[in-house]
């Protein structure tokens, strides 16, 4: 693994919103971030609102994944900052 000491932090933020004419996010999505060896940092439920905001840093070159879950329908992707 490298090493990242000498790169200094880069913040990031995720912002999931309703899309067409919905105002609110679906009861039963989930968000959480997590690390590349999937330990979960950071988990939120929609609870109706209108928006899930997430503000986070790491240094460059680090690894992370955002999870999607709503019902039965899951999707991860893996981001590198």
């Amino acid at each position: 693994m490298p090493d990242f000491t000498a790169f200094p932090l880069v913040f990031s933020a995720l912002q999931l919103r309703p899309t067409g004419n919905r105002t609110h996010l679906p009861s039963e999505i989930q968000v959480r971030l997590l690390s590349e060896t999937d330990a979960e940092i950071w988990q939120n439920r929609a609870a109706l609102p209108e928006a899930i905001h997430l503000q986070f840093s790491g240094q460059t070159g680090e690894r992370f994944k955002i999870e999607l879950t709503n019902g039965d329908r899951q999707i991860t992707e893996t981001f590198v900052i």
